[in-house]
């Protein structure tokens, strides 16, 4: 047995001195094969001990049709310099499909759950925009239109929807609605909105990432005439368009819609949007300087076919109280520095969370686990103290004076780096708490800060 596996190790190894010769280069591009590798030769359907060079292709044709050049030989001469002599390879031809990437299916059940695929309530199926920061309690919660959640808290939310995709509560439920804006069929008071927000039943089910387009929603951006833009939906897909009209007020199936934006589509896609699209958000084709991030512009709710009607982002955040996850992530993770009791002990749980709250603030699109940011997780965790929420009111005070927006800006664009060495040495962690709570000290309300 040792011997054989000496065997083994030497035919391996003399295949793979021969797929990297130019020999092999020139060799395997006139076979027509879509790949190549090293396994253990097929003859007549069965596995022999023998190893050899595997040579994939999509159709095995029979010899008389092929070219001189085209013929695989059983065997192929070589000079193994590793060897300082002559040697033949084995070759196996294998018939099988390329390989190809397989993407998610939007209308499939899918876990953890990305925006951009299949989602609705009892009664609609539609799109889960993404994910974004919910600053009334410092959750992460699921974004998508009011007429695909609803607006009343409480109603299940499946992934996927029911109509056509099957979803049901029963095996489907990921969480449920948390809030949204009514629509208004009052002409003299038009919507501006069309947008609600989930709950997810635990941090395992969300994925912080829109399909095929990046991590969403790290920033957001206004929609400006003439701006390319594109959007993942349940139904069409990945598509693309360009920004027609800023300044959009209408109708739309009988209820008054103002301030929103329209979108045509652009090459390479034929459409912009179909049933089952709405909920998706609306990204810049344009990255971030230096990231791989591509902001919000606005969520889809109306439309179809070559256009589509968008609310603008800035409302729907503005209507549901939202905030980008790094920018939701960042202000939690200062208010946290100060809810332990001890400036020199911290919990395992509070530096996980610390830790996980960093992430989400550098803007990286990964996963969080256990990360403590829905509300089942954070009734486990405990109450806010009186410092929840302190940093965004002292930092909107702090913006009304010149230099108090010289500092915001300065810590905003260094955030990634601030926080890096915040969460992760803890002598710094501890020296920011001690030179920021004397400034506290004693304040009961921000006006005193």
């Amino acid at each position: 047995m040792i011997q054989k596996r000496k065997s083994h190790h030497s035919e391996i190894a003399l295949i793979r001195e021969f797929k990297t010769s130019e020999t092999s280069i020139e060799m395997l591009s006139e076979l027509g094969a879509h790949s190549y590798g090293i396994g253990r030769k097929i003859v007549k359907g069965k596995v022999t001990n023998k190893f050899a060079l595997r040579i994939y292709v999509a159709k095995k044709q029979p010899i008389k049709y092929l070219k001189s050049k085209e013929k695989v030989p059983k065997k192929i001469p070589f000079f193994s310099r590793n060897e300082n002599k002559d040697i033949e390879i084995v070759t196996d031809i294998i018939e099988t499909p390329p390989a190809q990437f397989q993407p998610i299916n939007p209308k499939d059940r899918t876990r953890p759950v990305p925006g951009g695929i299949s989602i609705g309530n009892p009664h609609e199926t539609g799109t889960i925009g993404g994910w974004v920061w919910d600053n009334d309690d410092d959750t992460i919660v699921m974004l998508s239109n009011d007429h695909v959640f609803g607006h009343t808290a409480g109603d299940c939310i499946m992934q996927p929807g029911p109509v056509e995709d099957e979803g049901t509560c029963v095996s489907d439920r990921i969480g449920e609605v948390k809030r949204g804006i009514a629509r208004t069929n009052d002409p003299a008071h038009p919507n501006i909105v069309d947008c609600s927000i989930g709950e997810p039943d635990s941090s395992a089910i969300y994925d912080l990432r829109v399909l095929e387009i990046g991590p969403a929603v790290y920033a957001i951006a206004e929609p400006a005439d003439d701006m390319l833009v594109e959007k993942y939906g349940r139904t069409t897909e990945h598509t693309y368009g360009e920004i027609t009209d800023n300044d959009w007020a209408g109708y739309v199936s009988g209820r008054p819609f103002a301030d929103c934006f329209r979108v045509d589509n652009r090459a390479p896609s034929l459409d912009w949007s179909a049933g089952g699209d709405s909920g998706s958000l609306v990204f810049s084709q344009d990255f971030l300087p230096n990231t791989e991030i591509k902001p919000v512009v606005g969520l889809h709710f109306a439309g179809g076919g070559t256009h589509g009607i968008e609310c603008k982002i800035q409302n729907v955040f503005s209507q549901l109280n939202l905030a980008t996850l790094c920018s939701g992530a960042f202000s939690a993770f200062l208010d946290s520095l100060f809810e332990s009791e001890s400036e020199s002990v911290m919990s395992k749980d509070k530096e996980t969370r610390l830790i996980a709250l960093s992430a989400m603030a550098l803007r990286t699109p990964k996963y969080y686990s256990p990360a403590l940011f829905t509300g089942t997780d954070k009734k486990l965790y405990g109450k806010r103290g009186f410092y929840a929420g302190i940093s965004r009111d002292v930092q909107s005070r702090i913006l009304l004076s010149k230099r108090g927006r010289v500092v915001t800006n300065f810590v905003d664009s260094n955030r990634a780096m601030l926080l890096d060495l915040i969460a992760r040495d803890g002598d710094v962690r501890r020296a920011t708490v001690s030179a920021l709570r004397p400034i506290l000290a004693g304040a009961e309300t921000t006006t005193d800060v």
